[in-house]
């Protein structure tokens, strides 16, 4: 609005009147508010001037009202600089109430003096004053929104916004991030986000998906514990993950098992658990490592001081991660259980890990069941057994480990007093692997060994007896066993074999298992042969065996048929046997003849 009406005569200020006296009503009511003071108002007469009705003509106790005859009392007064500038001497007050006069009827008869014309530029200041703020405080709002987000920019959402409490758990940002993305809200998700643990257990997390919830786990306060197993996210949501992991501070257990990792995300984990002084609990098992990507795990290994356990279980690591861990085991002080089961490592890399084991003092726990681990490994393992004072448990099932591994691991128990699981079943190892075992436990009184597993191997007899005597002292002792030898003359023949190492003759190992359950050799025939033709096939023979659990190898299986099948047709008759035993009997007698 223009101003230079001030200079102008009255009659051009009273053709504007009705917009200035609007103006100057709405700052004075503005300016009123502002200041905390609300004051009642008389009530407007059909005759009364806008202008006069909003405007206090005398600050006194009372106040003039025009055209009514009627006095109010004021409930409070203005502040006092507005006070200054509208009421001042007495003339103003008189002044304001002629030209609200001759404004409201619309007559004029005196021209305008000096102390009117600078009345009307005090009022008319005002409106100036107030309209400066208003373009001032449009351009601030409006430099607002354009730095906001395009999401923000509606009033609604930004209302919403304003009105919406701390978003403690996320929902929220949850919600409004599955909006953007164009994706719908997983109700599980929202329902589980205010609990400790949130598990999402092969639920098919996409990309997309992973994304939104990170976003509101980057909000989350209350989730300890992230179970994502078996979702195949990927490397891309790997990417998402770790760009989660480095701005949440409460999850101590991550699961992120059979999701398709590979090297990007090895490189990823690598970066964030180095500097990530939260996570307790790693698995990372059923995933695609190999030992191109030892290094990252191996370097966090050596330098994290907040990780206790990790699962690096059913992976391609080998012999080359073998070393690489067997060397960052050695220098770490933090892990506490490690799981190496379900890989490729073999002799050489098993050598470097049970190496490292013999230098840590802080690992309880450490499972390289289903590798390739050989008695050379072993060998170092009762070395380190020697040496440990902390590892509490020991997982060596099905490897390639034989009676000589397993006599050095007897004579580390008869000094070690902190292992409490020992798993050495499913290998080569006989009764007298076996029997050494139970000696060595039983010949250490302060032993605190009370679970020996040696499932799918047979025991001679007097290795119950020797459990017993354990239990005595040690009530809880339990032994896992595949089968009981009760045969004597059985027994002699695997110590009296090399060394004591079991004969590997299957048709021997057949004999023994035979007299032991006291059968005879054409009792089991006649149970392999249905049809009564005293032939059987190659088939039918190896499924028998297996179903009286004969402990035979398949390489052992398979040369027992050799051996059997003279004439190579795939059958093996009553005959066939028969000539085998004779055979094997005239070379036992042999045997024994020698000095």
């Amino acid at each position: 609005m223009k101003t230079s009406f001030l200079d102008e005569d009255l009659k051009i200020v009273m053709n504007r009147n009705t917009a200035l006296l609007d103006d100057v009503s709405k700052a004075l009511e503005k300016k009123l508010k502002l200041e905390g003071s609300r004051y009642e108002q008389s009530k407007r007469t059909d005759e009364a001037s806008p202008f006069i009705s909003q405007l206090p003509l005398n600050f006194n106790s009372r106040r003039s009202t025009f055209y009514s005859g009627r006095s109010e009392r004021v409930s409070a007064k203005p502040p006092s600089h507005i006070k200054d500038v509208l009421s001042g001497p007495s003339t103003h007050s008189h002044m304001v109430e002629k030209l609200g006069s001759h404004l409201s009827t619309g007559k004029y008869s005196r021209p305008l003096t000096a102390s009117r014309r600078d009345l009307i530029r005090e009022l008319t200041s005002i409106v100036k004053e107030d309209k400066e703020e208003n373009i001032e405080r449009v351009k601030k709002e409006e430099n607002v929104e354009d730095e906001v987000e395009s999401d923000w920019e509606t009033d609604i959402e930004m209302e919403e916004r304003a009105k919406t409490p701390f978003d403690l758990w996320g929902k929220t940002t949850y919600r409004r991030t599955c909006s953007r993305l164009a994706i719908t809200p997983v109700s599980f998700i929202e329902r589980h986000l205010q609990s400790s643990n949130l598990s999402m257990i092969e639920r098919g997390l996409k990309p997309r998906e992973t994304l939104a919830l990170c976003h509101a786990l980057m909000v989350n306060t209350t989730i300890n514990g992230l179970n994502l197993m078996g979702n195949n996210m990927g490397d891309i949501g790997m990417k998402y993950i770790a760009w989660m992991l480095t701005d949440n501070n409460n999850i101590k257990n991550l699961n992120l098992s059979s999701n398709k990792l590979g090297s990007a995300s090895a490189v990823l984990l690598n970066k964030v658990l180095i500097n990530n002084c939260v996570i307790t609990k790693l698995n990372l098992s059923g995933n695609f490592f190999t030992d191109n990507d030892a290094h990252n795990f191996s370097t966090v290994l050596e330098d994290t001081k907040t990780l206790q356990e990790i699962d690096l279980s059913h992976n391609s690591f080998g012999d080359v991660a073998g070393r690489l861990f067997g060397r960052a085991i050695a220098s770490n002080d933090s892990i506490r259980k490690l799981n190496l089961s379900w890989n490729k490592i073999r002799p050489r890399g098993g050598v470097w890990i049970l190496r490292g084991l013999s230098e840590n003092v802080m690992l309880k726990n450490l499972n390289l069941a289903m590798n390739g681990v050989s008695n050379e490994a072993v060998i170092a393992a009762a070395q380190a057994l020697r040496r440990n004072d902390g590892l509490q448990e020991l997982d060596l099932t099905n490897n390639r480990i034989y009676d000589e591994g397993i006599l050095s691991v007897a004579r580390a128990l008869e000094h070690n007093d902190s292992l409490q699981v020992l798993k050495v079943g499913q290998n080569h190892i006989t009764t007298i692997g076996a029997m050494a075992l139970l000696n060595g436990i039983r010949k250490n009184d302060s032993s605190a060994i009370h679970t020996l597993d040696l499932s799918c191997i047979h025991v001679h007899r007097d290795a119950l007896l020797i459990q017993e005597e354990i239990k005595e002292t040690r009530p809880k002792f339990k032994l896992a066993i595949g089968g009981v030898i009760y045969c004597d003359h059985a027994y002699e023949d695997i110590r009296k074999s090399k060394g004591g190492i079991i004969n590997k003759n299957p048709l021997t190992i057949l004999k023994w298992y035979i007299s032991s359950n006291n059968y005879r050799l054409i009792d089991v025939f006649k149970r392999f042969d249905k049809d009564g033709s005293l032939s059987v096939s190659r088939n039918e023979f190896l499924q028998g065996l297996k179903d009286i659990k004969v402990p035979l190898t398949e390489g052992q299986l398979d040369e027992l048929i050799k051996k059997l099948d003279k004439d190579g047709d795939g059958e093996i008759d009553f005959g066939e046997l028969m000539e085998a035993d004779q055979l094997h009997r005239k070379q036992k007698r042999r045997r024994n003849k020698l000095p």
